[in-house]
C-alpha cells in the first residue's frame, strides 16, 4: 500500500525516503534519466527544508520585541526572502511525488495522516499554550486557566495573538494537497507537455531566469486576484492571512510540483545565478529606496516582481549548495531532518517560555535573544529525541508518522 511506502515521509508532504522506496517517476524529455537513477537519494531537499524550518527560531525569536530594531528587522527580511517559499517549493515536489505513487484513496489518506492530524493536534494543544506564553511575555502574566476561559476579561494584549499562530502553513499545505490532483492532471496533459517542451527549448541557457520571471508574474497576478476577489470576502474573518499567504506561495508550490514532473526544470532550479542574485537584488533594493516616487499600482507591481525573482534566485542558490554539500546523510544531519517538524511545532512556544525563564536575569533584549537561539533548539530537539520520537502516539499526532511495520520473520526449514 502507498500508505506504508510513505510512513517514513516528513509530515509536511513526504520525503526522499519515499522516492527511494518506490523509484523515480519523473516525466519530461528523458524520464529514464530521472534523479535518483544512479541510486542516490534527494537527501539535500530534506536537508534544505529542515534548514528552512530551523531558521524559524531566528525569525520567531525576534517576536520578543516589536520595536524597531536593525538586527530583528534584518532577520525578518532575510527570512521573508527564502524561508517559506523554499518550504512550499520543496513541498510541491514531494507532494506530487507521493501523489504519483499513491493508489486510489491512499493519497488523501496519507495527506490526512501527514497534514491534518498534526494540524489538529497543534491547534488544540500547542497553539493555546503558545499564545498563553506569548501573552505572558508581552503583558502582565496570567494563569493558563484564566487565559483560556476568561480571555475577554483580560486587558487587550500587546503582541500578536493568532488562532493559528505559526501553524498556518499546514492549512495552506492542506489546500495545496487538495489542488494537487488537478495540477498534475493539467501538467501532464498533451498541451501542457508540448508547452513545457517549447519552453525548455526556447529558454536553453536562461531557463532559471525565465522561471524567475514567470513565478514573479504569477505572484503579482495571484496577489492582485486576492485583493480584488478574496480580500473583500475574508478581510474581517479569521482566514484573512491564510487566504493571502496561500495565494502568495502557490506559484512556488506549483513550480516544485512541475520540477518533479520535468527533470529539466529540476536541473534548472539547481543552478547558481550570480547575475540573477545581483540584478534582482539590486532591483529589489532600488524599489525599496525609491518606490515612493512611482504611482502606487506600478510600485507594487515592480516590488513584487523584483521580490519574487530574487526569492527564486535565492532558492536555486540554496538548492545548488545543498545538493553539493548536504546530499549525504550523516547521524547529525539525519537526526536534524527527522526532528525538524517537531522543532517547528514547538519552537514558538518555547521561544516565549525561554524568554520568561531568562527574564529574572535582567538581560538586554539582545541578550535574551541570544539565550533563545541557544536554548530553544536544545529544548525542542530534546523533546523530539526523548519524548515524541520514542512514544508512538506522540509520534503519530505531532509528526503524522506511524511505527514502521516489521517484516514477518522468515519461515525456517520444516
Amino acid at each position: 500500500m502507498a500508505d506504508e511506502a510513505i510512513q517514513g515521509a516528513a509530515a509536511m508532504a513526504g520525503t526522499s525516503a519515499a522516492a527511494d522506496a518506490a523509484g523515480p517517476v519523473l516525466a519530461g524529455a528523458a524520464p529514464a534519466a530521472a534523479i535518483g537513477a544512479s541510486g542516490g537519494r534527494m537527501f539535500h531537499l530534506d536537508a534544505l527544508r529542515a534548514f528552512a524550518m530551523f531558521f524559524g527560531v531566528f525569525v520567531h525569536g525576534s517576536a520578543i520585541d516589536y520595536n524597531p530594531d536593525l538586527l530583528f528587522e534584518t532577520v525578518r527580511e532575510a527570512s521573508d526572502l527564502f524561508r517559506m517559499a523554499t518550504f512550499f517549493l520543496i513541498g510541491g515536489f514531494f507532494t506530487v511525488m507521493v501523489y504519483q505513487r499513491a493508489k486510489g484513496g491512499d493519497y488523501m489518506r496519507s495527506r490526512v495522516q501527514l497534514l491534518v492530524v498534526p494540524l489538529l493536534a497543534s491547534l488544540i494543544i500547542v497553539v493555546p499554550l503558545t499564545n498563553w506564553l506569548n501573552y505572558c511575555w508581552h503583558n502582565e502574566p496570567v494563569s493558563l486557566t484564566r487565559f483560556l476561559f476568561d480571555f475577554e476579561g483580560l486587558p487587550p494584549p500587546n503582541g500578536k495573538l493568532e488562532w493559528h499562530a505559526h501553524m498556518w502553513f499546514l492549512i495552506s499545505m492542506c489546500i495545496y494537497a487538495v489542488l494537487t490532483p488537478l495540477l498534475v492532471t493539467l501538467a501532464i496533459s498533451k498541451p501542457a507537455r508540448a508547452g513545457l517542451d517549447w519552453f525548455n527549448a526556447r529558454t536553453t541557457g536562461w531557463t532559471l531566469w525565465a522561471l524567475a520571471l514567470l513565478v514573479a508574474a504569477a505572484v503579482v497576478a495571484l496577489r492582485a486576484a486576492h485583493d480584488v476577489v478574496l480580500k473583500p470576502v475574508v478581510a474581517d474573518t479569521p482566514f484573512a492571512w491564510i487566504a493571502l499567504a496561500t495565494m502568495n506561495y502557490l506559484p512556488y508550490f506549483a513550480l516544485g510540483g512541475l520540477a518533479m514532473l520535468d527533470r529539466r526544470l529540476f536541473a534548472a532550479l539547481h543552478r547558481l545565478s550570480i547575475s540573477g542574485l545581483l540584478i534582482a537584488g539590486g532591483g529589489y533594493a532600488a524599489i525599496n529606496l525609491w518606490g515612493d516616487l512611482l504611482p502606487r499600482a506600478l510600485e507594487r507591481t515592480v516590488y513584487w516582481t523584483m521580490r519574487g525573482m530574487l526569492i527564486l534566485f535565492i532558492i536555486s542558490a540554496l538548492m545548488w549548495a545543498f545538493e553539493r554539500w548536504f546530499n549525504k546523510p550523516s547521524p547529525v544531519l539525519s537526526f536534524a531532518v527527522d526532528a525538524a517538524f517537531s522543532f517547528y511545532i514547538f519552537h514558538l512556544g518555547t521561544v516565549f517560555a525561554v524568554a520568561l525563564l531568562l527574564q529574572p536575569l535582567g538581560l538586554s533584549i539582545h541578550g535574551t535573544y541570544a539565550g533563545i537561539l541557544v536554548l530553544v533548539p536544545l529544548f525542542t530537539l530534546s523533546l523530539h529525541a526523548f519524548i515524541i520520537k520514542p512514544v508512538p502516539a506522540l509520534r503519530f499526532i505531532f509528526n503524522g508518522k506511524r511505527p514502521a511495520r516489521r517484516p514477518a520473520p522468515a519461515q525456517g526449514p520444516a
